[in-house]
């Protein structure tokens, strides 16, 4: 017996949406509101992964992204500059007590905040992307000193002095020394800091007021050679290794800066 013969086309059809048994096709159930959590999950997840690393180079002064960029091995060694070779700056600018005093005194602590920030990037970056704000120099007393531990931005020693020509402008100088030293300073003694314009590169990092009209204008030697500071006896700076960016500027309180 001859098998029947099946021309093409003319099999019956189900209706759409239908099987041939004329059951409704079961179709998946999905969750839209899913999906919509999951692409906007998914879209921020990609935007922080971009921005995150521009934030953190951008910001190495900020101790989480210093200490990210350090351990990642990113972060530039400190530089130690000259007078022949002194940071990239458009122009140098070097201010006496009274001129550093005329210039910031009257700014908000707002301004000051932002200037400091910016400061202390430019310090960490080698001020290489920015311009610093400057340098000061003259005759300054000694009135007080403190050793540097590792609660401070590094090791070494801070001296508090004054003015000699204008005694409204204080300053915080800030010495690097790695290993034991003798503070040069001892309570009641006369000595004398004395910065040189050009030589000696002391770069101003951090201003802030003090009481009774007074500025406090923190500074250390981007030279980070040896500093003279009373006959016969030097301090031997050092190129810090390792910033501690957590620590408080200034170094003395306003009760020690009140001499």
């Amino acid at each position: 017996m001859a098998r029947p013969e099946f021309i093409r086309g003319t099999r019956s059809r189900a209706p759409y949406g239908y099987s041939r048994e004329g059951k409704p096709n079961q179709r998946p159930e999905t969750n839209l509101l899913a999906w919509i959590l999951t692409i906007i999950v998914l879209s921020a997840v990609a935007i922080v992964a971009w921005l995150f690393p521009a934030y953190v180079f951008r910001n190495p002064h900020i101790a989480f992204n210093y200490e990210l960029l350090r351990k990642i091995g990113k972060l530039e060694d400190l530089e130690v500059f000259s007078a022949a070779k002194p940071p990239p700056q458009r122009e140098r600018e070097f201010f006496t007590a009274r001129q550093i005093f005329d210039q910031e005194s009257g700014r908000s602590e707002e301004k000051l905040a932002v200037i400091n920030d910016l400061q202390k990037r430019l310090y960490v970056q080698n001020f290489k992307y920015g311009d610093m704000l400057g340098y000061i120099f003259g005759r300054f007393e000694v009135i007080g000193s403190r050793v540097l531990g590792p609660d401070d931005v590094f090791p070494g020693l801070a001296l508090l002095a004054k003015s000699n020509e204008f005694p409204n402008t204080v300053l915080e100088y800030l010495v690097p020394i790695e290993g034991e030293f003798a503070d040069p300073y001892k309570e009641g003694q006369s000595l004398d800091l004395v910065i040189e314009k050009g030589r000696d590169l002391c770069a101003i990092l951090h201003l802030s007021h003090l009481p009774q009209d007074r500025i406090c204008v923190t500074a250390l030697p981007l030279t980070y050679s040896s500093r003279p500071i009373s006959k016969g006896q030097d301090l031997e700076v050092a190129v810090p290794t390792r910033l501690n960016l957590k620590a408080d500027w200034p170094v003395f309180s306003h009760g020690e800066t009140s001499g």
